[in-house]
């Protein structure tokens, strides 16, 4: 859960967004505060689209969302495409 009180820059992010892209690492897996905005996120129909940036074991709570791996240069490109196809394109 989002902390309650004063609303700070991220919880005003993510009350605008309709997709959440999540650079996902051991180190966002430890954390409380990614694990609540995701959490959040999720609980509010936000999309969120996890990046993996590095090798490591997705935590069993993001096992059910569709992710992008980029631990490698050669998957970058390819997760960099995916990831911008699966966002939602601006009227202009």
């Amino acid at each position: 859960m989002l902390p309650t009180g004063g609303i700070g820059t991220m919880q005003k992010a993510l009350l605008a967004a309709t997709h959440m892209v999540l650079v996902a690492s051991p180190r966002a897996a430890e954390s409380e505060n990614v694990s609540g905005e995701v959490e959040w996120a999720r609980d509010n129909g936000i999309t969120v689209i996890p990046v993996i940036c590095e090798p490591f074991k997705l935590p069993p709570q993001w096992h059910t969302i569709q992710y992008c791996q980029a631990t490698t240069d050669a998957e970058y490109d390819r997760a960099l495409l995916q990831l911008v196809s699966q966002l939602p394109r601006r009227e202009t």
